[in-house]
């Protein structure tokens, strides 16, 4: 995979029209990128909460740390 079309994948990581297997070799591709510049950092946050959601199911409670 490219880097140009990795990082359309990663910048659109919620996008159903790419495979799991896609979209884990475009992550694989953009982190082992020399720079990040023309990341943001709002697609990088999307891509953690989506490989966090892939993972972990948290139940949401408020600001309730009990």
């Amino acid at each position: 995979m490219n880097i140009g079309y990795a990082t359309a994948i990663f910048m659109d990581i919620e996008n159903p029209q790419f495979s799991i297997e896609d979209k884990a070799i475009a992550i694989d591709v953009v982190l082992n990128m020399e720079t990040h510049n023309g990341i943001t950092k709002a697609s990088l946050l999307k891509v953690c909460k989506w490989l966090f959601d892939q993972h972990f199911e948290i139940k949401k409670r408020g600001n309730d740390d009990e």
